[in-house]
């Protein structure tokens, strides 16, 4: 699925920009396209998913989103009312803006029934748009106000939603917006790229010395997430040290190299907070990401959640734990490594159950109360998944079964950091290790588990769990 990236906006004057009369409304001013817009008044700007990191994953966009809004309320129907913006890719001229923009809104069994169109122009009468009045869908009330515009070199679409039955009688409350887009010149782009970016409308950032946390819901929130994400980071690090996997011999083709030279550094890591359940829903549907609370996407390079209200601040801090150890691991092993999803998945689920003392600003690691009982009951009544079954599962096999699965990945996790067995000192760092060194997951197991005995290990597991939590 298409996956739009978060644009960077600079906002700034400048005086032969237009501005709609009495509008309060922030304008849009986007540097990396060339291009400008004042929104509907009130309307709020919502994040669009950033540009994918491994664009090599990435589906070919020809209608790519680069910005969107939502309304304060509902049409006169109850249908909710937003604006999306577009950039056409390859679409040089008008007609060519329009063929490719109804080819995408018609192609995977969608429909574009246009009931109305017009001409309009833009500031300063240089360039001209096509307005499209249409319905989406045949069996559907749904209709899009489309307003195309080309400069000979870029084109954009500016496309409303609405209700069908009384979408016509919007277009002369949103033909004026349209007609605000202006293809911006080299100069205002440098002054822009100058002032420097700034954040979306309604948005702050709070800065860390390792994350950059990005919110648009209470502050003490935002500010809470930032100091406890930097105090569990050192946690991580004790388990999974810098230093430690900051070079090394390399194996190739069975022989060890000359050791690295490479030292890992943590690049800034970005975290967004969102305020309401809806807004995050949606912007995490636009990643393929569907009923959590919280995940980080690799591809993008972000840890994403919002305050919960259910469950209240303090099970979100705790998604929190466990999404920005996924977030340590992807910084600290790269792309190209595919840890396994027990151990990924454990060490996640093992950072979850932190509790965070804010008298001393540090972290004690105690068992999950969240899956200390799952496990446990599947200990006794034998429905676990045997380790050495556990210890190849895909990705799909895991989650399949997430419940027990996410259960039995903590405690084995739990399990080997905490026994004090020798015999499983150190398995998981040195596997970590050589996982890093080899990228070869199936190797890496070999060297470290292979030489344990995995039924001796599953019994003094099983026993742990159920006698010595």
């Amino acid at each position: 699925m298409p996956f739009p990236r978060l644009l960077t906006l600079a906002l700034f004057a400048i005086s032969a920009l237009p501005v709609l009369a009495q509008s309060k409304q922030t304008p849009y001013v986007d540097a990396d396209n060339g291009i400008y817009l004042m929104p509907p008044d009130k309307w709020k700007c919502i994040p669009t998913p950033k540009e994918m990191k491994y664009k090599e994953w990435a589906p070919e966009e020809h209608v790519k989103m680069v910005a969107k809004w939502s309304a304060p309320g509902v049409d006169a129907d109850n249908y909710a009312m937003s604006l999306e913006l577009y950039s056409i890719k390859d679409a040089k001229d008008l007609d060519a803006a329009i063929k490719a923009y109804k080819e995408e809104k018609s192609g995977r069994g969608g429909t574009f029934d246009v009931k109305k169109e017009q001409d309009f122009i833009l500031p300063n009468g240089r360039f001209k748009g096509k307005l499209f009045f249409a319905a989406t869908s045949a069996r559907s009330a749904f209709a899009n106000i489309s307003g195309i515009v080309s400069n000979g070199e870029k084109s954009f679409v500016m496309e409303f939603s609405c209700g069908l039955a009384r979408g016509e009688k919007k277009i002369a409350e949103w033909l004026p917006i349209m007609q605000s887009f202006q293809f911006l010149k080299e100069k205002d782009i440098a002054a822009i790229r100058k002032r420097g970016p700034i954040l979306l409308p309604g948005w702050a950032v709070n800065k860390t010395a390792h994350y950059d946390v990005q919110y648009n819901c209470d502050a003490a929130f935002a500010m809470v997430i930032g100091k406890q994400l930097e105090a569990i980071l050192l946690e991580y690090q004790k388990f999974f040290p810098l230093e430690s996997f900051g070079g090394g011999p390399q194996t190739v083709e069975g022989k060890e190299a000359a050791p690295s030279t490479q030292k890992v550094t943590l690049e800034r890591m970005t975290v967004k907070l969102f305020g309401k359940e809806e807004e995050f829903d949606s912007y995490a549907a636009s990643n393929g990401v569907g009923g959590a609370a919280a995940y980080f996407s690799p591809m993008q390079n972000e840890l994403v959640g919002y305050k919960t209200v259910s469950e209240g601040k303090k099970l979100s801090i705790h998604i929190m734990y466990h999404e920005a150890m996924h977030q340590y691991l992807h910084a600290l092993f790269g792309e190209e490594v595919r840890i396994p999803i027990w151990l990924n998945e454990g060490m996640a689920e093992y950072f979850f159950g932190g509790e965070f003392n804010d008298a001393s600003g540090r972290f004690t690691i105690g068992v999950n109360k969240e899956r200390i009982d799952t496990i446990r009951q599947a200990c006794r009544d034998g429905s676990f998944v045997p380790l050495a079954k556990l210890f190849q599962y895909t990705q799909s096999q895991y989650y399949s079964n997430a419940g027990l699965c996410y259960a039995e990945g903590w405690s084995v996790a739990y399990f080997l950091w905490r026994t004090t067995d020798e015999k499983y000192k150190g398995v998981i760092e040195n596997f970590m290790k050589k996982l890093r060194q080899t990228q070869d997951a199936e190797a890496a197991f070999k060297e470290t588990f292979g030489k344990l005995d995995i039924e001796q290990m599953e019994k003094d597991w099983k026993d742990f769990v159920v006698n010595k939590m």
